[in-house]
């Protein structure tokens, strides 16, 4: 839910253990999304999309909660 402080923490080598050995790490996309459920299912998707077409998902998804909440 707060994300600058994500990333600190990431840095800091605190957060996963996954970036622990990928450090420094940058925060590339954020989509807004209207709850929790909707945001885990939109990050199961986008971790299963090919790398290159993860920013293009991720661009297309935000488009999608924006019109959803209209």
């Amino acid at each position: 839910t707060d994300i600058a402080r994500r990333v600190k923490e990431h840095n800091a080598g605190t957060a996963s253990r996954c970036t622990r050995g990928r450090r420094p790490v940058s925060l590339e996309a954020t989509v807004p999304a209207p709850n929790k459920s909707a945001a885990l299912r939109m990050e199961l998707r986008v971790k299963k999309a090919p790398a290159a077409q993860k920013i293009e998902l991720l661009k297309a998804l935000g488009e999608e909660f924006a019109d959803a909440e209209k």
